[in-house]
């Protein structure tokens, strides 16, 4: 089923997996539900990129107009991510475009409290991508990989005072099995999703790593497989464990 997700923490680099912020909003029993962001075809979400994004409109980095081998990245199928800056070009028998989105934020409210105090976040960002297609431009896998090195937690907006910090690297692998039709494209996650600590003595505060499997079409809705750690299934709640450690 889709899960409904905050607006708010879907957009944040550092819960930007649509499914990670979804979880952390029913784990909060949060009212302010919607829809889960649709996904764009470099496998990440497709809402506005956070402030202080350095991601911009699709445009290519190829070297040099008239290039006979450069690509037009609005030619391709289906569409590729518009926050991320692309470089396509034809390659052998097919077209590789290359993508990257940089972002940097806060400190900025994180979209939740701890009894009544507003948590801030300050952190940053790289996304990087590669998408294969076909001579004609239809997609055939994309490999992003995703790094957010220390977002920082606090219930300051100057960020004093106890801290948990969330660091993830995890890479989003994506298979069309009809190239360009993305109701065939399954997306397989692998790595550090999610991974929070406290800054004291609290040591380990949340975790969400392995490898999970979505059914084709359903990108962060449907699982079909998963092994690793994920505290969410545990019935941990993310908000609780976060604050807990804060106060």
């Amino acid at each position: 089923m889709p899960a409904p997700t905050l607006a708010v923490l879907a957009q944040r680099a550092h819960l930007s997996n649509p499914r990670v912020a979804a979880l952390v909003a029913g784990s909060a029993s949060l009212a302010l539900l919607l829809t889960a962001a649709p996904t764009s075809a470099a496998g990440s979400a497709a809402a506005a990129p956070p402030a202080g994004s350095a991601g911009q409109p699709l445009r290519s980095l190829s070297a040099g107009a008239g290039n006979e081998r450069e690509v037009d990245p609005l030619s391709l199928t289906p569409a590729l991510n518009p926050t991320f800056t692309w470089s396509c070009a034809r390659t052998g028998a097919g077209i590789t475009c290359h993508g990257e989105r940089r972002t940097s934020y806060g400190p900025e409210p994180v979209g939740f409290d701890c009894d009544g105090l507003e948590v801030y976040v300050t952190g940053r960002g790289e996304d990087t991508s590669t998408r294969w297609h076909t001579a004609e431009g239809l997609a055939t896998r994309t490999i992003t990989q995703r790094s957010f090195p220390e977002d920082r937690m606090t219930l300051a907006p100057d960020t004093s005072g106890p801290a948990v910090v969330s660091r993830q690297h995890w890479t989003q692998h994506y298979r069309y099995g009809t190239p360009g039709d993305v109701t065939t494209r399954v997306l397989v996650e692998t790595g550090q999703v999610l991974m929070v600590h406290g800054t004291g003595a609290e040591g380990k505060v949340f975790q969400l790593t392995g490898r999970t499997e979505f059914a084709p079409g359903m990108d962060f809705e449907s699982v079909v497989q998963s092994s690793g750690r994920d505290d969410f299934a545990a019935g941990r709640d993310f908000v609780a464990e976060v604050c807990r450690a804060l106060t």
